[in-house]
């Protein structure tokens, strides 16, 4: 049995309505540096919008200088 638990090191930034427009905030966030990880993001539009979107998570020490970055303070 695999489960999905997050690294205790990771913390969710946001979720985003579609693979696309957390794609552009993944990469936003790699592009200054930060690492970044993307969750549920092959699982299509219909599981998006059932489960709350797609996860966009940084490692918990980035977190408010990507929140900064992407205006979600």
């Amino acid at each position: 049995m695999t489960t999905n638990k997050i690294p205790e090191n990771l913390c969710e930034l946001a979720s985003f309505p579609t693979e696309i427009e957390a794609t552009m905030a993944l990469q936003e966030l790699q592009n200054a540096g930060i690492e970044a990880f993307l969750s549920d993001s092959i699982m299509g539009e219909a599981f998006h919008v059932a489960t709350g979107g797609v996860r966009l998570y940084v490692q918990t020490a980035d977190l408010e200088r990507a929140k900064d970055l992407l205006g979600k303070a």
